[in-house]
């Protein structure tokens, strides 16, 4: 639901200030931005706030997100965009990536892309993972999920490796899961629908606007 508040003129019975007669001017009359209502929402941060880590030949965690659903409801997860910076020496192929739920490795419930390749170049790579069936988070929990990658050659002295997860600049209004997936990095829902009509085609999915946190200010780098 979105809400825009509008200043009321004087006198026995007032009108929103931008209406004339039968005429209507919106933004002259507008007193406050939009504002979104969802029925909960979910957070998102590094994982007990750690931005940094070891890089090494071998295994590394990407990323170490906590995800967090608050008292109002559960939250529903389907699409998590991370970008990847990498040194140009090191080698991590798209193929050993994995995806974990605490330490229960869950690769075979999401999709991960792209499947090969190697994700640590000089230029940012775009790493998408998408659960089979939307994932929940109970209302007033958390869950965290770490994006790993096995493997990993060439780490040197001054190595590193940067990740973190895409946002969204721009509201979407609710809508089914697949129109917001083509548009977003982050697709959530707020389970607005009874459970007996929520799916992927209830018009109750959006983007990561407003989200927080997000985005290149949470950064995760591992170096050696």
């Amino acid at each position: 639901m979105s809400l825009t508040y509008y200043k009321a003129g004087s006198g026995s019975q007032p009108v929103w200030e931008g209406k004339d007669g039968g005429d209507e001017d919106i933004d002259t009359g507008r007193a406050a931005n939009a504002m979104v209502l969802y029925k909960t929402n979910p957070t998102v941060e590094l994982k007990a706030g750690i931005k940094i880590g070891p890089l090494v030949n071998g295994t590394n965690d990407l990323y170490a997100a906590t995800i967090a659903a608050d008292a109002k409801g559960d939250v529903g997860i389907k699409k998590i965009t991370f970008n990847v910076n990498g040194s140009t020496e090191v080698t991590a192929s798209a193929a050993n990536l994995a995806f974990y739920r605490g330490g229960t490795d869950i690769t075979s419930l999401v999709t991960v892309s792209p499947s090969s390749g190697d994700i640590t170049t000089a230029s940012d790579v775009t790493v998408e993972v998408v659960f089979a069936t939307e994932e929940v988070i109970a209302s007033n929990t958390s869950q965290n999920y770490y994006l790993r990658v096995t493997g990993v050659t060439g780490v040197t002295t001054g190595s590193n490796i940067q990740t973190y997860i895409k946002t969204d600049a721009t509201y979407i209004a609710p809508t089914t899961y697949a129109l917001a997936a083509a548009a977003k990095n982050f697709v959530w829902t707020d389970r607005t629908y009874p459970a007996s009509l929520h799916s992927v085609s209830s018009p109750d999915w959006v983007g990561s606007y407003l989200v927080k946190t997000l985005g290149s200010t949470e950064t995760y780098t591992i170096s050696k």
